[in-house]
């Protein structure tokens, strides 16, 4: 019997129609969904802005090359890079990025579609973020184009990093974009792209890196902070536990982080099993030490201290903004991310000689013979073996008093040796007051009051006993009171200074403070509290901590909360002194010695600047420059704004005379002469030659009256000087200031060396560049010195006249700056100071090789034990060694235009008819004078009394005199004719000859008393005397 199946079919229609109704559902849905997912990526994508991919701009770092070419330093904010091309990264490198960011980079179209749509479906299902599946080209467009959003991993922002990712992949090739990746990751330690991460890591180019070097940076994108392999830390933060690998600069050093073992090996394995290494190379790079690779490099040449590169960096960004017109901020802002080059003008050899020349040999971390110096006297007021060597004893004494931690290398060290800790011991040698300089550079002579320097506007502290063994901050008894309720109460005074801010806030600030490290008993000590001391150290910017809940100001009071003795902030010690707990007090840990100095370098007939120096006894980046900064000049703007601009304008000769008198007519009104001369001395009529090698004020000042202040103010500005005030009613347009130097600002050392090399340069001055170009990243040239053009300040004739005049100065009086070696020297010295004080010493000079100034001086006006003496000694030291085995060279020739005459030496007229001194002075043809000298006249005189003849004088000359209205000093009116001053020595000898005559005759003496006469020499009665004459060219 057949099988029935009719049952069956409508089963099956059943499954049919549910198969039909899923496929339509599906399909609906699919069709639905498909819309939801356009909407959505149209949505994304709609808003976004256009990219051009084929022009980024990446931020890079400038560098600054000295003259040969060479690294000087590079210009960083807060981060480095240098964008390099494809050719330049090691394939090792690319190949470690690859394996661990993104083993498909070659083969995919921008992103991983398998593997983006399922994070998505997991970030949909889970309601969180999408991760993991960004490639190279998807993390480039997230580093380019959506910045903002970076650390948004929602399925938005994964859509919008895809589609800007296929554009990328449309515009550029693979190596162009995996190129613009590694010139954009940041890898950790400020290090923005593979070539500056090669530098800080390894000191090496990107090109130069093996597998593991490259296995190292590939391990740090995913979390480079967290896995950099070293990390900076303050020195004295280190432990024992710590491993150094190298320095960073002088605050901060590298240890190493072992966070990255594990991330390395995790891209090493990735590496092997992707081909790239095979395994020979794995376990050689497994069994690597990974702190033996790591080998910090350097960001600027650290044989050359940092006052070059901020004086380069600093007229760029001047340059810059005066260029392009913008403001400071944005040509910094320039400069720290257009990759610019600047190619400098200093040549570090001569750089190096420099700072040679003050004994600051080497880098930070060079053991020089200063520090021998300073630690060897240490050692001897300690009680230690004091030979200059830092041996186990003084480690111990120094980690003792808290300078170093006890787990530190004690490795010993003497002069010559290099070392990291260096540093840090010329700091710890500071804070006890010994500078690592050498002190003879210029003598102190401050004046002491009760253990405080004193200033002009305050007093200088001293710092020893302004704080105990343990820090601690310490307010003598007599600088405070106690209230009954408890309270602290602090009057004004400038050892603990208070200001309480619109907001409530109460500031505290340390006065200044000095340390000297020797006995203060074996001080020199002179009159008037007045010692000689060599040198001190000053500590500046010190402040206090103590939280605003405790403080409170009433009127000039501070007051400080009882409160603040039970939370241990303050407390009152066995003597009576409010101290302050050393956890709220800040002071510098690199005091400044004093006196100070600075020197720059210039080639006169370029003006490129060649070495510069701005200050002793220095520790780091962003300093005080004191070569570029203005400061008083005295005298030595005398021949820049007086002598030379009179004599170029033809106002003055070098034979024109002014009167060296107490004067009065620049002081209208007042008792009080003005100006005076240094030595309260005066010397009557001088010449201008005679008048700039004495430095005497009072012609200076005379020959400025008849030029002018606007004229010597308009040759200054010529000759480069920059720090003129010309505005307000306290400005520089001043005899006071033109003439003597008592300047608002003062004018630096630099313009100075610049302002006097005109004399070296026939009189055309060429403004000082520390740069002679500007390249940007592709090397066009944006600013450029090259060929510039200087100005003719002075003509060739005035400027031969004055380099006769300053070579003088040299000869006759600052011989300290006589170099030799068939080398002339032309220059001025320069002192300021009230009432013999020293407080700003100098003397800048000119050879025909170089223009070079050098100040001596102090940051806070105290005066130094000599005048200008030790700033052309130390001048013509550092000249002397400059020109060694440089050949003879000598100053332009005497030009047509210039002669010789004679002149009277009083008067700086022709000689007259009684001229009684001449002198052979240069002029300028057609400046001669035409008037003839009539300061004199001739009298007849007794040739025995020189005084007006009586009847009683028989023999007479004639004599020239000096008329009296032209006597001025006390010598002047000694050669004035009195013809009331009449000869008593003949009519004496006359009465006392009759007296004998008169004895005679009682003696029967038969001489005829009408012919006195020798008998044997008989005289003839009618012959009168012949005259005699004291000038030469009497006819």
């Amino acid at each position: 019997m057949p099988r029935v199946h009719k049952k069956s079919k409508p089963k099956r229609r059943f499954f049919v129609t549910l198969f039909n109704i899923f496929i339509v559902t599906l399909i609906l849905s699919l069709l639905i969904g498909s819309g939801v997912v356009y909407y959505i990526v149209q949505d994304s994508i709609s808003k976004l802005p256009e990219i051009d991919p084929e022009n980024v701009i990446l931020d890079q770092n400038s560098v600054i090359l000295d003259a040969e070419g060479e690294l000087l330093s590079r210009v960083y904010g807060n981060s480095l890079r240098t964008v390099i091309g494809f050719d330049q990264i090691s394939e090792d490198a690319i190949n470690a990025f690859i394996a661990v960011e993104d083993k498909t980079f070659w083969e995919h179209s921008g992103f991983n579609y398998i593997r983006m749509v399922g994070a998505v479906k997991e970030a949909l299902l889970s309601q969180g973020d999408v991760s993991g599946t960004s490639t190279i080209t998807q993390q480039l467009a997230r580093n380019l184009f959506l910045t903002e959003t970076r650390l948004d991993y929602s399925p938005v922002r994964k859509i919008q990093e895809a589609y800007y990712s296929m554009i990328i992949e449309d515009t550029l090739s693979k190596e162009k974009i995996l190129e613009t990746y590694l010139n954009t990751i940041f890898l950790g330690a400020s290090a923005e792209g593979i070539e500056a991460a090669a530098t800080i890591y390894f000191n090496k180019t990107a090109a130069e890196l093996d597998y593991i070097e490259g296995a190292v940076l590939a391990a740090l994108p995913s979390a480079p902070t967290n896995y950099s392999p070293m990390v900076p830390i303050e020195r004295k933060q280190i432990s024992a536990e710590d491993i150094i690998i190298g320095e960073r600069d002088s605050q901060y050093i590298y240890i190493y982080n072992p966070n990255i073992e594990e991330r390395y090996t995790f891209v090493l394995k990735l590496m092997y099993e992707q081909g790239f290494i095979n395994e020979q190379e794995y376990n050689a790079g497994l069994a690597t030490d990974l702190k033996t690779k790591l080998n910090p490099g350097k960001f600027y040449n650290d044989s050359i201290n940092n006052f070059f590169v901020e004086t380069c960096q600093n007229q760029v960004l001047e340059d810059l903004m005066e260029q392009k017109g913008i403001s400071l901020e944005q040509a910094n802002n320039l400069l720290l991310t257009s990759g610019y080059t600047i190619h400098s003008t200093l040549i570090a050899s001569e750089q190096q000689f420099l700072q040679r020349q003050y004994m600051e040999e080497g880098s930070e971390e060079y053991f020089n013979s200063a520090l021998t110096s300073s630690l060897s006297q240490f050692q001897s007021n300690e009680g230690l073996y004091d030979d200059g060597v830092m041996n186990d004893e003084t480690w111990q004494l120094l980690i003792d008093k808290g300078y170093f931690p006890s787990s530190i290398s004690r490795a010993e060290l003497a002069e010559g040796e290099e070392n990291r800790y260096i540093p840090d011991l010329k700091k710890a040698l500071a804070q006890e007051g010994y500078a690592a300089i050498h002190p003879w550079i210029s003598y102190l002579d401050p004046t002491f009051s009760y253990g405080r320097i004193v200033l002009s506007d305050g007093y200088l502290y001293d710092y020893k006993s302004s704080f105990d063994e343990e820090k601690n901050f310490l307010l003598p008894p007599d600088y405070f009171y106690q209230t009954e309720d408890g309270d602290v109460r602090v009057p004004d005074n400038g050892l603990l200074k208070f200001q309480e801010t619109e907001g409530g806030y109460v500031y505290l600030g340390l006065g200044d403070m000095y340390h000297y490290g020797s006995n203060p008993q074996d001080r020199d000590y002179k009159f008037d509290g007045i010692y000689t001391i060599p040198y001190f150290l000053l500590f500046e910017n010190g402040s206090l901590a103590i939280p605003n809940d405790y403080l409170a100001v009433s009127g000039e009071e501070l007051i400080i909360s009882r409160s603040a003795f039970d939370d241990d902030v303050i407390f009152i010690n066995e003597y009576g002194e409010l101290a302050v707990s050393e956890k709220y007090v800040y002071t510098t840990d690199m005091p400044v010695v004093q006196p100070q100095s600075a020197s720059s370098i210039i080639d006169e007939s370029t003006g490129h600047l060649k070495a510069i120096f701005g200050g002793r006894g220095v520790i780091g980046r962003y300093l005080f420059n004191r070569a570029t900064s203005p400061t008083q000049v005295g005298s030595s703007i005398k021949p820049i704004a007086v002598y030379g601009p009179g004599i170029d304008s033809g106002i003055l000769t070098a034979a024109t005379v002014a009167m060296d008198k107490p004067s009065y007519q620049f002081n209208p009104g007042s008792s009080e002469p003005w100006p005076v001369n240094f030595d309260n001395s005066y010397n009557g009529p001088m010449t201008v030659r005679k008048s700039i090698i004495a430095s005497q004020n009072v012609p200076a000042v005379t020959y400025g009256s008849m030029i002018g202040v606007d004229l010597m103010a308009d040759y200054l500005e010529a000759n480069g000087i920059s720090t003129l005030e010309k505005e307000g009613s306290y400005n520089d347009l001043n005899y006071s200031a033109l003439c003597l130097g008592a300047l608002t600002y003062g004018i630096s050392p630099v313009e100075m060396a610049s302002a006097y090399g005109t004399f070296g340069n026939e009189g055309v001055h060429m403004p000082w560049i520390s740069y002679t170009h500007v390249e940007d990243d592709k090397g066009n040239i944006i600013l450029d010195n090259r060929d510039q053009e200087g100005n003719r300040v002075f003509s060739v004739e005035a400027n031969y006249i004055m380099t006769d005049l300053l070579n003088d100065v040299v000869t006759k009086y600052a011989y300290e700056a006589i170099i030799g070696g068939g080398i002339p020297v032309i220059g001025k010295t320069g002192t300021t100071g009230a009432r013999k004080a020293n407080t700003d010493t100098w003397f800048v000079g000119v050879t025909p090789y170089v223009a070079c100034s050098v100040w001596v001086g102090t940051d806070r006006n105290i005066s130094l034990t000599e005048g200008s003496y030790y700033a052309a000694s130390y001048w013509g030291n550092i000249m002397k060694n400059y020109h060694y085995d440089l050949p003879s060279r000598y100053f332009a020739a005497q030009p047509d235009g210039v002669g010789w005459l004679t002149v009277d030496a009083r008067s700086g007229k022709l000689p007259g008819l009684y001229s009684k001194n001449t002198i052979t002075e240069l002029f300028i043809l057609g400046t001669a004078p035409s008037e003839v000298d009539n300061s004199y006249e001739m009298h007849l005189v007794c040739k025995k009394s020189g005084k007006a003849p009586t009847e009683f004088c028989e023999e007479t000359e004639e004599k020239v005199f000096l008329k009296k209205e032209f006597a001025i000093t006390e010598s002047d009116r000694d050669q004035v004719f009195d013809p009331e001053d009449e000869c008593e020595i003949c009519e004496l000898e006359a009465k006392e000859k009759e007296e004998a005559e008169k004895d005679k005759d009682k003696d029967g003496n038969t001489t005829d008393p009408t012919n006195p006469t020798d008998p044997a020499n008989p005289a003839d009665p009618a012959e009168p005397a012949k005259p005699g004459f004291s000038f030469p060219f009497w006819p």
